[in-house]
């Protein structure tokens, strides 16, 4: 809740001075980005960090740098679910080896 309030009163004050908020949603992604990369996938977490930057992004920016935020989240796909406990320890682990005679 505290770092809602924090990112809210940094936009009004950049948004009020003239800044763009493009530089912060860039530290966000990525610092979101390897949160989740350290931690695994969990979808609570991951639908709050998606509900924040599409929400913020379309308020804090144009609409074609929010794509832009948007688009770098999303390359962070990837890594994440490369490294997911679901796909390293669960359900898909070892589908690899299966052979369909």
């Amino acid at each position: 809740m505290l770092s809602a309030l924090v990112v809210a009163v940094d936009a009004i004050v950049r948004r009020s001075r003239g800044d763009s908020a493009l530089p912060l949603l860039l530290v966000d992604v990525t610092a979101i980005g390897f949160a989740l990369l350290a931690r695994g996938e969990t979808p609570p977490i991951e639908a709050a960090a998606v509900a924040y930057l599409i929400t913020a992004s379309l308020l804090l920016l144009t609409l074609r740098h929010a794509v832009g935020v948007l688009a770098y989240a999303a390359v962070w796909i990837v890594p994440i679910a490369t490294v997911s406990p679901l796909f390293t320890e669960g359900a898909f682990a070892g589908t690899e080896e299966l052979v369909v005679e």
